[in-house]
């Protein structure tokens, strides 16, 4: 579901703002380090409880505060619902309807959200977590139980894991086997259907974004695909045992974006892989809202770091089609070109204030450059 507002308290360089925010396009203009990132962070930090900055979370804290507070309403069927999330130096709190949980699944289930960033490209190439995470997005907002077997599987592998640690063998491996094997099967299997979902909207998002035609997506199972998971971990007993860790399974899933049957990070340059990525982002969307009949929320920080007008101008015509909720920081508002969408809101920040402009802004000449005024 869409953000209709957004207050924010001590949070990066912001002290406190709230905005009413646009359903379709939401464009946060300003110059470098005037908080544009910063506002994109505050809406992922909502719905994800982490920064796609920093692996530390608090590291979000304001300068000197000791809590950062992110609270929205959020377009529901019938009426809008309030969320929020705090965190200090030692926990986090999450709220629903002014009612206290513990789960920021909770809100991650009604506020899904993605980010294309300028260093998207490189998570994706750097670590098999941040590509598997491709399809456990899919799977976390579509298959209502997929949540509870990816925890199950992950304690039930920790269990595991402690067990060849402490030199154990007999029984007690012998049902970690069987629990962490049926869940690590069932995981793989619900990767490969939404694999085979995504892919669809990804041979099309190509086409049209890229121009290349022989991509492919393939998922590497972790284990040898010649037997059952649990034989795989008998037959790997002694192997695990001195290593202390289990070396089979879904935990070692990896998806791959081929090209020509490579991988895309060994022969694709900078800006194709760059495109590759983007592409995939807008495949998940489009396979979420065919799924799910749901809107959900894209974040994207300098959509002109490294693309050029013709691929900025796809980029948006493509998500104007999927009907997503965008939320873009620029420098400059003469890089995009949102004249078709249906409405869109500008936000300029400067030293982490927040002003949203109510002046429309379109294009104003036949030479296909936009004109853009506002007040700083």
């Amino acid at each position: 579901m869409p953000l209709s507002s957004l207050e924010i308290f001590d949070f990066r360089v912001y002290q406190h703002v709230s905005l009413s925010l646009n359903p379709h396009l939401n464009l946060i203009v300003g110059n470098n380090a005037s908080g544009k990132t910063s506002l994109l962070e505050a809406i992922y930090f909502l719905s994800t409880g982490k920064s796609f900055r920093s692996a530390a979370a608090a590291s979000v804290l304001r300068g000197g505060a000791e809590k950062s507070v992110v609270t929205a309403r959020i377009f529901g069927a019938d009426e809008q619902m309030h969320v929020g999330m705090a965190i200090t130096k030692h926990e986090k709190k999450v709220s629903l309807g002014g009612i206290e949980t513990a789960k920021v699944s909770d809100i991650a289930r009604l506020l899904p959200v993605l980010v294309i960033s300028p260093d998207s490209h490189f998570s994706f190439m750097g670590a098999a977590k941040h590509r598997r995470s491709t399809l456990d997005w899919i799977l976390f907002h579509v298959e209502p139980g997929f949540g509870e077997i990816f925890s199950r599987y992950n304690r039930a592998l920790h269990q595991r894991n402690s067990t060849l640690r402490n030199g154990t063998s007999g029984k007690l491996l012998d049902s970690w086997d069987i629990e962490v094997a049926s869940l690590g099967e069932i995981i793989h299997q619900k990767r490969n259907i939404a694999l085979s979902e995504i892919r669809r909207h990804y041979e099309a998002m190509i086409k049209n974004l890229v121009g290349i035609d022989d991509v492919s997506l393939e998922v590497i199972s972790g284990w040898n695909k010649e037997k059952k998971l649990v034989d795989c971990y008998r037959d790997d007993k002694e192997r695990d045992m001195s290593r202390g860790f289990t070396h089979s399974g879904p935990h070692r899933n990896d998806l791959h974006i081929l090209l020509g049957g490579k991988k895309s990070q060994d022969i694709a340059s900078h800006g194709q892989n760059k495109l590759l990525i983007s592409a995939l982002r807008l495949a998940q969307i489009a396979c979420f809202k065919e799924m799910t009949g749901k809107k959900c929320s894209l974040l994207i920080d300098d959509l002109s770091a490294e693309l050029d007008a013709e691929h900025r101008k796809k980029i948006l015509n493509i998500l104007r089609k999927i009907d997503v909720q965008v939320f873009i920081t620029a420098t400059d508002l003469g890089q995009l070109d949102f004249d078709e969408w249906e409405s869109h809101s500008v936000f300029h920040v400067e030293h982490g204030m927040i002003k949203k402009l109510e002046k429309s802004y379109k294009s104003a000449t036949n030479t296909g450059s936009k004109v853009v005024n506002f007040p700083v």
